[in-house]
C-alpha cells in the first residue's frame, strides 16, 4: 500500500512538472562545425514592437540569465539600446557597432507564426540557399523587422500584415557570427503553448533554447 502511494505521488509530481512546461522545440539546425565557434559576447535581440517591449525584455533577460549559468557572456538589447536602434542603420554601420562594442555573436528572437509548420526545414533539409535572407544577420533583420510582433501582449497578434487570435506562439531563434565571417550558425523553432503569463513564456522559452544549445555543443556544461 505504501509503495502504491509512493508511486502515485511520484506520478503526480512528474505530471505537475510536465504541465508547468509550456515551450517545446519543434526543429533546429546548426551549421557544420558551428559548435567549434565559441563566442566571447552575444547580443540577445528580440525583434518585437514597442507595444511588446515588456515581453521582449523578459525573453531577452531570461536567455541572458540562463546562458550565464554556463559561463557565456550575453547582453539583453533592451538593457543597452533604444527600440529600433538598428533599424536606423545600414549593414556596415550595424556590424561596425557590434565590433566596436565587443560583440562577436547576435541571437535574434522573432515571432514567426501561429501554427506548428516547420518553415525552414522543408523535406528534412535546410540551407541558407532556400531562404536567402537567413544567411546573414543583416539579411534576416532587414527582412523581418518591418513585420515585428505588432499588437500588444494579451490581444490579437499580427504577422505579415495579418491578424490572428491564438494562444500558441511559434518563435524562431537564430544565432549569427557577426565578425568578418558574418554567417548564420544556428536556427531553432519553438512553440509556446498557452502560456499563462509573459513571465512563464520567457522562462520556458529560454530553458528550451539553452537546452538545445547545450546539446549541440555551442555552450559547455
Amino acid at each position: 500500500m505504501k509503495k502504491l502511494l509512493l508511486w502515485s505521488l511520484l506520478l503526480a509530481t512528474a505530471v505537475g512538472f510536465t504541465a508547468c512546461s509550456t515551450s517545446q522545440l519543434s526543429s533546429s539546425w546548426a551549421a557544420k562545425n558551428a559548435p567549434e565557434t565559441k563566442f566571447k559576447k552575444i547580443l540577445i535581440l528580440g525583434m518585437m514592437s514597442k507595444k511588446n517591449l515588456g515581453v521582449k525584455s523578459k525573453m531577452e533577460a531570461e536567455l541572458v540569465k540562463d546562458l550565464s549559468k554556463y559561463g557565456q557572456t550575453a547582453v539583453a538589447a533592451t538593457a543597452e539600446y533604444a527600440p529600433n536602434t538598428f533599424s536606423k542603420m545600414n549593414e556596415s554601420e550595424a556590424l561596425e557597432k557590434f565590433n566596436n562594442e565587443g560583440y562577436d555573436g547576435v541571437m535574434t528572437i522573432t515571432l514567426v507564426d501561429k501554427d506548428k509548420q516547420n518553415r525552414f526545414m522543408p523535406g528534412g533539409g535546410w540551407g541558407p540557399g532556400f531562404y536567402p535572407y537567413y544567411g546573414s544577420f543583416w539579411g534576416y533583420y532587414s527582412y523581418y523587422s518591418p513585420w515585428a510582433w505588432g499588437p500588444g501582449w494579451g490581444g490579437g497578434y499580427g504577422y505579415g500584415g495579418g491578424t490572428y487570435t491564438t494562444t500558441n506562439y511559434i518563435f524562431e531563434t537564430n544565432l549569427y557570427d557577426v565578425t568578418a565571417n558574418n554567417t548564420l550558425l544556428y536556427s531553432a523553432q519553438s512553440t509556446s503553448f498557452d502560456p499563462s503569463s509573459a513571465n512563464n513564456l520567457a522562462t520556458d522559452y529560454a530553458r528550451t533554447i539553452v537546452k538545445d544549445l547545450l546539446a549541440k555543443g555551442f555552450i559547455n556544461k
